[in-house]
């Protein structure tokens, strides 16, 4: 699972997909400073690619540095969650429900994904506001970022992908 993106680990290039490697201590941190685990998937996702930004697909013709479109690493997604505007990451305007947990930047410190960690599903993805289901799961949500394009989200919600 996300063995395609091992590549990018490390990568700074700055129009291409780049992930930051993770220790297991800081993930092992992290869930300390929640409460809980983290979902299964988010966790593998951490522990084995680690964090960052998807800015084109599989083949390099699409590159778009329009959205952050950023894999939280676990101390920001944390310090977000604990501390909301304080954290410095994230418009006053934003509030999350108490059972999610921001995993994914779209943009400007104001849209997210978020995943419900202590849920029945807890590897799904859902839209922030209104909790509409992205993907059933992570993998598959990472996949379509890197297969389909890094903004297949916009098509699927009607929006304009070249937008």
């Amino acid at each position: 699972m996300f063995d395609y993106l091992k590549p990018y680990i490390g990568n700074m290039e700055s129009t291409g997909n780049r992930f930051h490697q993770l220790s297991l201590k800081e993930i092992e941190n992290v869930e300390k400073r929640l409460g809980y685990k983290l979902p299964p998937q988010l966790r593998f996702f951490y522990d084995n690619v680690g964090y960052g930004f998807f800015r084109n697909n599989h083949d390099l013709s699409v590159t778009d540095n329009t959205f952050a479109n950023r894999l939280l690493d676990p101390e920001s997604a944390a310090d977000i969650k604990l501390l909301g505007y304080d954290s410095g990451q994230i418009l006053p305007s934003v509030k999350f429900a108490e059972d999610e947990l921001p995993i994914f930047e779209i943009a400007d410190g104001g849209n997210f994904f978020v995943m419900k960690p202590q849920s029945d599903n807890p590897n799904a993805v859902y839209e922030f506001e209104g909790g509409e289901l992205v993907e059933e799961s992570l993998e598959r949500f990472i996949w379509r970022l890197y297969y389909e394009s890094p903004l297949y989200y916009m098509k699927d919600w009607g929006g304009d992908e070249d937008a």
